[in-house]
């Protein structure tokens, strides 16, 4: 295993995908998927509340994330690698963040 615990998950990505190619070993794509407010069984009524505020108005639901990685793992994305895929109905880019 290779320790990089000084940087952040996407730069970590990126050099996983890097790493491993150049070494030679068949690692085509290293991606990640970073979901935002979903909405699943095991979700508090903040968590739920604070996707409500999402640019989108609502928060997402397990088959958006899924989707997204269903996408990455299909031959469509063959030239997609070392990504970061955040998956949060715009929050990380809203100016406007509420406090739960």
């Amino acid at each position: 295993m290779i320790s990089y615990t000084w940087i952040s998950t996407t730069q970590y990505i990126t050099l996983i995908g890097l790493k491993y190619n150049v070494w030679g070993i068949l690692m085509e794509a290293v991606n990640c998927v970073g979901p935002g407010w979903i909405k699943t069984s095991s979700s508090s009524e903040r968590e739920i509340t604070a996707g409500k505020f999402t640019p989108v108005g609502r928060p997402g639901t397990p088959n958006e994330v899924g989707h997204v990685v269903v996408f990455l793992a299909s031959e469509e994305a063959s030239y997609v690698s070392g990504q970061l895929i955040v998956v949060d109905g715009g929050n990380t880019v809203q100016e406007y963040k509420v406090e739960i």
